[in-house]
């Protein structure tokens, strides 16, 4: 239950996917598809999917599965049953966002493939289910509206809702989730920054002038009090191994921490105002 059973190319979508059994860990895919290399994946010589992965391995581009739940030893079917979210999802969205498939294991036995775009409710919120015996589930989609903001209260629900978001973050109420399909991005090159300013005050309205600027690409923005900075400079006395960061200014009162995509050869078209000599740029 921790393989990889299929790689393929969806050309109306321009992306790659990968199809995985759900005990299949995040750090083992992220791997995989770093190194373009997909080990128990049988592909015999002139098959269909011999082709797909030399021409993924011909592709120049780096590729990588953008949902980022900081824990890397969570499964790929425990990620989607949560719909996990980390720091990145402030740019790539929650796990929810890049899946295109799952098999399901029903509460009764049966086996539901559900791939993204083809069964949606009713215009009365509903699902009907029917198994192979030909007995048929009415669903009911609960009538709250989620907030806007990151919520992983409750099931998903919202009009005209796509079925795989019924079960993406339901917790297995539903079902099992035995295999998932799920979509890669290409990676690009990336600069992360520790800023450290004098007060909360000022980091909040830096992060106000982060958000508002459209030609920055952030990841993720991380808010570190003047409290956190007291225990880093601790740890950083007393165990330094153990915290991989530059020496904190003694006037820092607080800091962000934000990666966003940074190209070197374009760094002389790109303006930061908001950077001061305090910035320290971390290697990535």
């Amino acid at each position: 239950m921790n393989k990889v059973t299929d790689f393929y190319y969806v050309e109306q979508a321009d992306e790659w996917r990968v199809s995985a059994q759900a005990g299949l860990l995040l750090s083992d895919l992220d791997t995989m598809v770093s190194e373009k290399r997909f080990p128990g994946l049988t592909a015999p010589p002139g098959s269909n999917l011999a082709e797909t992965l030399a021409r993924f391995a011909r592709d120049p581009a780096s590729y990588f599965y953008p949902p980022d739940p900081t824990e890397m030893s969570a499964t790929i079917g425990g990620t989607v049953a949560t719909n996990a979210s980390g720091a990145r999802t402030y740019r790539y969205g929650t796990t929810r966002d890049w899946v295109r498939g799952i098999r399901v294991l029903t509460v009764d036995g049966e086996i539901l493939e559900i791939p993204r775009g083809k069964y949606f409710t009713s215009p009365g919120g509903t699902f009907i289910l029917r198994n192979a015996s030909g007995r048929h589930t009415v669903v009911r989609i609960p009538d709250y509206t989620l907030p806007r903001t990151k919520c992983t209260a409750g099931f998903y629900a919202a009009p005209h809702m796509d079925l795989i978001d019924l079960f993406i973050g339901s917790e297995g109420a539903f079902g099992v989730i035995t295999q998932v399909d799920v979509a890669l991005l290409p990676r690009d090159k990336k600069c992360a920054i520790i800023q450290f300013v004098d007060s909360d005050d000022k980091a909040l309205r830096l992060v106000q002038a982060l958000r508002n600027d459209a030609h920055l690409q952030l990841d993720f923005i991380e808010f570190y009090s003047e409290n956190s900075l007291n225990l880093l400079r601790q740890m950083q006395s007393e165990a330094p191994r153990l915290v991989g960061m530059p020496p904190i200014p003694d006037s820092a009162g607080a800091a962000l921490f934000f990666d966003l995509s940074f190209d070197p050869e374009e760094k002389d078209r790109i303006s930061m105002p908001w950077m001061k000599p305090s910035a320290v740029p971390v290697p990535t």
